[in-house]
């Protein structure tokens, strides 16, 4: 199936092999995206605090550690967010030009119609022209 817009060509295969290639950076961020949005990371931190605390280790590098895992998350969430953002983005541009390109064929319809009732009109009026000349010879026998 194809789709015009602008001039352009889009091919719902073609769609669908870009969004299959892509980058490495992009994959990490769905796959990090999949596991910090999940409970076993909750798990995880929780077992790893009681470690910390347990060992005994230093309060300043858990709070280091603790900074820089929340900016990665960070930045992984507004990396999910952004993509999601142009994939809705561009369903909605997919879907304007299906809407587009039915109001078109609703169009093309509309005055396929309008030229059959036309012709349709044409043959009535011709008809009733008819129908008077036989009213008028009719009368004069």
């Amino acid at each position: 199936m194809s789709t015009i817009a602008k001039g352009k060509v889009f091919r719902q295969d073609n769609i669908e092999m870009i969004e299959k290639q892509e980058p490495l950076i992009v994959s990490f961020s769905k796959l990090s995206t999949r596991f910090f949005s999940s409970w076993w990371v909750v798990l995880v931190h929780t077992l790893l605090v009681a470690v910390w605390f347990a060992l005994g280790l230093k309060l300043e590098l858990f709070m280091l550690w603790i900074s820089l895992e929340a900016i990665f998350i960070w930045v992984v969430y507004l990396a999910a967010s952004g993509r999601r953002e142009e994939k809705r983005d561009h369903l909605d541009a997919l879907q304007q030009i299906k809407i587009k390109e039915k109001m078109l064929d609703t169009l093309s319809n509309g005055e396929q119609h309008n030229q059959k009732l036309d012709r349709i009109t044409k043959m009535l009026y011709e008809l009733q022209e008819e129908i008077v000349k036989l009213k008028k010879t009719g009368a004069k026998n």
